[in-house]
């Protein structure tokens, strides 16, 4: 049997202007994902294109708009979603008439009381910020990221993170009242700010990644829900396939190329 599913946006991409679709699955069991727990996944995709085709194409901007990580005519990818594994199967199953057209009331049934990953693959700036904010009204909590902070509807910064890679981001995305989901070089210093003539951190590492420990999971912790949560910026190691890794600068040895984890050195730190 199919994963069940729901879509909850058609229509057109706020980044480019292009067809786009929001899909809602794991709405019985939600993800194996270990890291995020078994929250409900939201899945943005074209809805004219088949996810690999668009990356190939370089039209994936209608979903993910000028992330870094994207590459360009699927050359040089550095992205951590892999878009012929999950986003593609989800794409066949909208095209085959698989998901529920759910009504908002429909919606509000299926996602009560769970956990919603915004953007398991796309980025939430892509969809209106008033579908967000029906959605996630019956949810117990969230969770979410978007590299289109620059461009996107500033009231996004209410319920997602600004994705930023270098320190320079992370100022520019503060100034303009984000918080922060910054990938940093394990040795990286977590960053700092002077407050009362004395520096207090302005980062923690998410406790849900290597470097931590896996103390939790998203689905427990729940601190990257933009402002709506008062913690700090969170931070995390670079991580995930060889090239991804490489697109920090990261020499990437031969044991992880063979597809085993390498150690982590970066410090934990509690929000």
């Amino acid at each position: 049997m199919s994963e069940p599913g729901a879509i909850f946006y058609r229509g057109p991409s706020l980044l480019t202007g292009d067809p786009i679709v929001g899909v809602a699955t794991g709405l019985e069991g939600g993800s194996a994902n270990a890291k995020t727990g078994p929250m409900v996944q939201a899945w943005i995709l074209r809805s004219d294109v088949a996810p690999m085709d668009a990356v190939r194409e370089n039209i994936d901007d209608a979903i993910c708009g000028t992330c870094a990580l994207r590459g360009r005519g699927g050359l040089d990818r550095k992205c951590y979603v892999t878009p012929w594994l999950g986003p593609h199967n989800v794409w066949k199953r909208f095209v085959a008439g698989a998901y529920l057209e759910a009504s908002w009331l429909d919606l509000h049934a299926l996602v009560e009381g769970r956990h919603l990953r915004l953007g398991a693959y796309g980025d939430p700036g892509a969809v209106p910020f008033e579908v967000w904010r029906a959605l996630l009204v019956k949810t117990a909590g969230w969770v979410g990221y978007t590299h289109a902070w620059r461009v996107c509807d500033p009231r996004l910064k209410t319920i997602v993170m600004a994705s930023v890679d270098t320190e320079h981001e992370f100022i520019v995305a503060h100034l303009a009242g984000w918080r922060t989901f910054r990938v940093r070089i394990s040795n990286d210093p977590l960053l700092t700010g002077k407050l009362a003539r004395r520096l207090v951190p302005l980062e923690f590492v998410c406790p849900a990644s290597d470097e931590a420990g896996h103390k939790t999971t998203c689905e427990r912790c729940q601190l990257c829900r933009g402002t709506s949560s008062p913690a700090r910026s969170v931070t995390i190691c670079a991580h995930g396939k060889p090239s991804t890794l490489r697109a920090f600068g990261i020499r990437v040895p031969m044991f992880v190329q063979r597809g085993t984890s390498p150690p982590n050195v970066g410090v934990a730190e509690s929000a």
